[in-house]
């Protein structure tokens, strides 16, 4: 029997010198810190375009009547907004609209998605699917939708045979 620690296979480390670990971070260094310093770029670009367009509409709330080349700045257009009844009225709908569609969602999205996560619930992937699907598309395409569907005129809505 031979005596001292028994060893199998190859040693473990680097032999010879040679790091594979340290080649490889070599030769995607300079490819992967790209990528940051891109999104950064398209980022920047991003938001100088946003904040310009919002500076514009910002400039335009000021001008009285048509922005023409002959017009005069005020803040008439502020006053007969804060002055409008109509104003406080399509808030306060907003308001109650954005308060029950959370409800409505949080009624059903925390207990799907305590069943999806703590469960072994059954058909888990489809749920879970089904959930991905309600975050990419947009609230608006659906409401289309349901706008087009319960349309007279529309040709998405079903007829029946008695209807003519």
């Amino acid at each position: 029997m031979p005596e001292g620690p028994v060893t199998r296979g190859p040693p473990a480390g680097p032999t010879d010198g040679f790091d594979r670990d340290r080649l490889e971070r070599q030769s995607l260094a300079g490819k992967v810190d790209a990528l940051p310093r891109v999104m950064f770029g398209a980022t920047i670009a991003m938001s100088v375009i946003i904040i310009a367009c919002l500076g514009i509409v910002f400039w335009i709330s000021f001008i009285e009547g048509e922005p023409d080349a002959e017009h005069a700045y005020t803040l008439g257009n502020y006053v007969s907004v804060a002055l409008d009844s109509r104003t406080y009225e399509v808030l306060w709908n907003t308001l109650g609209f954005a308060f029950s569609s959370l409800a409505v969602a949080f009624l059903f999205g925390i207990p799907a998605a305590w069943l999806v996560e703590r469960t072994n619930l059954p058909g888990k992937t489809i749920v879970f699917t089904l959930m991905t699907i309600g975050l990419l598309m947009p609230g608006f395409a659906a409401a289309a939708g349901l706008v087009a569907r319960s349309s007279s005129t529309s040709s998405a809505r079903p007829t029946s045979s008695t209807e003519k």
